[in-house]
């Protein structure tokens, strides 16, 4: 298989680090930290991904990203060239995400309203996933979905999403699915890095939100760019969901001005600009039909018994 540069997270380094030296130590793989990757399905397409588990509490699955260039690239480090220009990134994604396409590969119109306990949820979904496709090599398996059903985060996932028992049975919530979403954009927009984005205030100003006076809209127009972060990882279904906990109407009619204003001012910038383009083209044009003297006098001499150019290219007898 050939070299693919990757960047690693600190926690699979030194799990990596760990098994080189394991291994050249002959210490039993039992016994050793082992990376083992799990094929999921993807919250927002449905299409299987790639995950890794690790030991880590505050990042316990990293999502495997490959990023492609457009054209054809190689990189060179050091004295050594790696053909393939793609580079494998990790980042650190919620289980609760995860958890969606499996609790509802699990449902059905008789177990919506039941509470199940989480083995029976994770054998139907296993079991309904898998009969999806024919083709086992890129579907998640039944292994992949125990596995993941087995990590100390999922627990407290199934918590944020489902209704729960005392004796451990859950039931699927919208409402608790709704609440958790809130939770994630307040937690999403009160961060250090979501503020400091260039990207989130290029948006913000180009709406007009960040002029004084404009508190509500501001925060209004904050949120909204959480919710377009966190879509990301939610289908289309629970990206609506979503939106509905929020009321961006004074926003909707905010930005409906801005666009009516800038329609209005290029109506009427666009007459005055057509008329100079024209005025511009027809003097290119009156220009283009003016003959030089030298033509002018070329026209006015007798060619009367002159040969022809064409009369020097005849054979000769």
């Amino acid at each position: 298989m050939p070299p693919i540069l990757s960047v690693l997270p600190t926690d699979v380094v030194q799990i990596v680090a760990s098994t080189l030296a394991n291994n050249m130590n002959d210490v039993p793989a039992a016994k050793s930290a082992r990376l083992n990757i799990l094929r999921l399905l993807h919250p927002r397409t449905g299409l299987p991904s790639l995950f890794l588990p690790t030991d880590s509490t505050t990042n316990p699955v990293l999502e495997i990203q490959s990023i492609s260039p457009p054209d054809e690239r190689s990189w060179i480090i050091d004295q050594e060239v790696i053909a393939d220009g793609k580079l494998l990134v990790m980042t650190p994604i919620d289980p609760t995400f995860l958890l969606l396409p499996i609790i509802k590969a699990s449902q059905s119109n008789e177990t919506m309203t039941q509470f199940r306990t989480a083995d029976d949820i994770f054998e139907v979904a296993a079991a309904q996933i898998a009969a999806q496709c024919s083709d086992d090599t890129i579907m998640p398996t039944k292994q992949d979905i125990l596995e993941f059903s087995s990590l100390n985060c999922v627990k407290s996932s199934m918590a944020s999403i489902c209704d729960a028992k005392d004796i451990t049975v859950y039931r699927f919530s919208k409402e608790k699915l709704q609440e958790f979403l809130k939770s994630r954009i307040t937690r999403i927009t009160a961060s250090q890095a979501f503020k400091e984005s260039k990207t989130v205030t290029r948006i913000l100003a180009r709406d007009g939100l960040m002029d004084d006076g404009k508190e509500e809209l501001l925060n209004l127009g904050r949120i909204r760019a959480g919710c377009d972060l966190l879509s990301q990882y939610l289908s289309p279904e629970d990206k609506a969901l979503m939106l509905q906990a929020y009321d961006f109407s004074e926003l909707d009619q905010h930005i409906q001005w801005l666009h009516e204003i800038a329609v209005k001012n290029a109506a009427t910038t666009a007459p005055a600009k057509k008329g100079k383009a024209d005025a511009k083209g027809g003097d290119k044009k009156r220009k283009a039909t003016k003959a030089s003297h030298g033509v002018e006098t070329l026209k006015k001499a007798n060619v009367n018994g002159m040969a022809k150019i064409s009369s020097f290219f005849n054979k000769t007898s």
